[in-house]
């Protein structure tokens, strides 16, 4: 409420987009864990097993509601792991029986995945979907080159997606010769 005294709804609804740090307190007879938006969801994942985790971040990358088959094939999620989720109200299940992410814990989510220090194939895999959607081609390349060193063979299907990859990113640049 303090911020309505001093911005509109439309500058905090700007700023809790590009950032969710305007939604703390430093009231200091709450817990360390409720004082802001960030510490609230990082209490949570530290709850989680290292698999919901890796469910979690993966799962970032739809931007809007999925169904478990999406979720199973897209980010390696069972559908016991995105009860679990649903259970800790990290996920919604819709009347259509969907899932979705609230938009800042997608954010967080998003956030996780992009700081992960070592990524796993997969979560570099969605990783790449998502700096492809939102036309981060650095990071798609440099994705791609990741999973090429860390293929165990020729025939290896990270390989191939970050062949791919580059094949999207040439035609993306204007280099066809290189992207055949």
């Amino acid at each position: 409420t303090s911020w309505m005294r001093s911005l509109d709804c439309s500058d905090i609804f700007n700023e809790i987009q590009r950032n969710t740090d305007i939604l703390a307190t430093t009231a200091p007879d709450l817990p360390e864990r409720h004082r802001s938006l960030y510490a609230v969801f990082e209490y949570a994942w530290q709850l989680l097993t290292s698999e919901q985790q890796r469910a979690l971040r993966r799962l970032a990358i739809f931007e809007d509601s999925f169904g478990a088959k999406a979720a199973q094939q897209v980010a390696g999620t069972s559908v016991v792991t995105l009860g679990q989720l649903v259970d800790r109200s990290l996920l919604l299940k819709t009347n259509e029986g969907l899932y979705r992410f609230h938009n800042l814990l997608r954010q967080y989510a998003i956030d996780k995945l992009e700081n992960k220090a070592t990524h796993d194939p997969q979560s570099n895999v969605a990783l790449a979907v998502l700096s492809l959607i939102n036309g981060r081609f650095d990071r798609v390349e440099e994705l791609a080159q990741e999973l090429l060193t860390h293929a165990t063979d020729d025939y290896n299907i990270d390989k191939g997606f970050g062949l791919a990859l580059l094949s999207v990113i040439g035609g993306v640049r204007g280099e066809y010769e290189q992207s055949l």
